[in-house]
């Protein structure tokens, strides 16, 4: 499996290339103006726009301090539409997906396809500023060095052939960095995604939800999703509980700690 690429909006909303991979997996990648090669994304921002629902296409705006990620969600990503009908906006969310070209009369637009999409708290949203910042200013030294004739890379050397890049294209990236930046407090702290138990989650929402009647399932589900959980993983969870015996369901639509 491709690893994952780490790119702002700014920089991904401006490629225009299309490469195919120096072997025979039939992998297309985005090329961006620095550089990075694309295939499987992983991105962390606000959620500000869904718009159509599940079994139809969907497309859904995420936010990072540069601009803004296009998301396309088909019928084949069941999960991401399942929980995106939950999402509560505006919330931030990482999201790891397939990048994607797509042409529209003689503009051409990228987007993401996502495969997962999880709601994070503002901790995680800059510690993947801090690390992505990192990445790309790496990432345009080496293109710098190509630019310069100091280094030889293959794959810059493609990007910057296409973009016809410049020293005054490589400033434009290093500002968007410190834009990036600037939206991040001094000290921050870990933020990364650490697995947790989903059936240990659900049971606190069910505690801090329940009543003597005890909690409706969708508010469950709804506030699993919002403490991290896809919408199928929150369901699972509740289905877990109650075939463990640990959760009971009072009537139907409800659902009670024994």
């Amino acid at each position: 499996m491709e690893p994952v690429q780490r790119v702002f909006a700014q920089e991904f909303n401006a490629s225009t290339c299309s490469a195919a991979a120096d072997n025979m997996n039939n992998v297309r990648y985005v090329v961006t103006p620095g550089g990075a090669w694309c295939t499987r994304m992983f991105i962390v921002g606000a959620l500000t726009g869904v718009r159509g629902a599940a079994g139809d296409l969907m497309r859904a705006r995420v936010a990072d301090p540069t601009g803004t990620f296009d998301l396309a969600i088909t019928r084949r990503e069941q999960s991401v539409a399942e929980t995106l009908g939950y999402v509560t906006l505006p919330a931030f969310v990482a999201v790891t997906g397939t990048a994607r070209l797509y042409a529209s009369g003689s503009r051409t637009y990228a987007s993401i396809t996502p495969e997962s999409l999880n709601v994070v708290d503002r901790t995680t949203r800059d510690a993947w500023v801090i690390r992505t910042a990192e990445i790309t200013l790496n990432r345009l030294e080496v293109v710098c060095d190509v630019l310069h004739g100091i280094a030889s890379d293959e794959r810059i050397e493609t990007a910057v052939r296409h973009y016809g890049t410049t020293d005054s294209n490589l400033r434009d990236l290093t500002l968007m960095l410190r834009t990036a930046l600037g939206t991040v407090p001094e000290v921050v702290g870990g933020g990364e995604i650490t697995p947790v138990s989903a059936q240990g989650v659900m049971l606190e929402v069910i505690r801090d939800h329940g009543g003597q009647e005890g909690a409706a399932l969708d508010d469950v589900v709804r506030a699993g999703v919002g403490r991290g959980l896809s919408a199928p993983d929150a369901s699972d969870a509740v289905e877990a509980l109650l075939a463990g015996g640990v959760c009971y369901s009072p009537r139907p639509g409800m659902i009670r700690e024994v």
